[in-house]
């Protein structure tokens, strides 16, 4: 217990292992509370929807206070870990998805941006080095499911109509937030959204490793990213196409 609310601990400690037993079994977990969210929001009447969404979106703000409140009090200053990630622009867009309804273009930048980028937060999580009973190792699976619980919960309930065009608007409102965050990045020597360093998550080396370092790192993975968001618009846009 004496690293739980570290989000390094020493060399010789070992974490839970990417694709491990432990990890899939965190995923199993995962999986059948996104599947359960989605059945109950999907039965259940108008109300009972808008309150599943506002609760929600008031625990992923919780959760990043506490986060960040952890983080400033135990002097671990990670700037990835601050919220400038996607997913947390995935929960503020979720908020205001939840308190402001009705707004297609927010519905379809979650499904088609978001998503993606949650669903691989799960695959290849960042805290495989830490221990199980870690606070940043629970924060990072019950996180991103609720995000992604949010997001197909609405898709399932019809609730999102998904255009190409649609998908384009998506890509350019990330393209400017990617803009944005990487220049903050260089100005401030700091890693928001890891456009600038993979810190050795398994995915973001690959791209690494592929790519090259610096700005070759962060172009590649926004192709990566596009390529990504591209096979999960077609994955939903049929599957949207079946439900219908």
């Amino acid at each position: 217990m004496k690293n739980y609310l570290k989000l390094k601990t020493d060399s010789n400690d070992e974490g839970y292992g990417q694709f491990s037993g432990t990890h899939l079994l965190l995923l199993g977990i995962c999986i059948i509370f996104i599947a359960t969210y989605c059945i109950t929001y999907i039965r259940c009447g108008v109300k009972a929807a808008n309150d599943m969404r506002i609760a929600v979106a008031l625990t992923l703000l919780v959760f990043d206070v506490i986060k960040m409140g952890i983080i400033y009090f135990t002097h671990q200053g990670f700037s990835e870990y601050l919220p400038c990630e996607i997913c947390s622009f995935a929960a503020y867009s979720i908020v205001a998805d939840a308190f402001l309804t009705g707004n297609d273009f927010l519905l379809e930048l979650l499904v088609v941006m978001f998503l993606p980028a949650a669903v691989m937060a799960l695959i290849f999580p960042t805290t495989t080095r830490l221990p199980v009973l870690n606070f940043f190792t629970f924060h990072q699976y019950i996180y991103h499911s609720l995000i992604i619980a949010y997001i197909l919960g609405s898709f399932f309930a019809r609730e999102t109509s998904m255009t190409y065009p649609g998908l384009w608007e998506s890509i350019f409102a990330i393209l400017c937030l990617v803009s944005v965050m990487y220049t903050a990045d260089r100005i401030f020597n700091r890693n928001f959204m890891f456009l600038v360093h993979n810190e050795n998550n398994v995915m973001l080396k690959k791209i690494s490793d592929t790519c090259g370092d610096g700005f070759r790192y962060t172009l590649g993975l926004v192709c990566f990213a596009i390529v990504a968001v591209h096979i999960f618009y077609g994955v939903f846009k049929l599957l949207g196409i079946l439900i219908h």
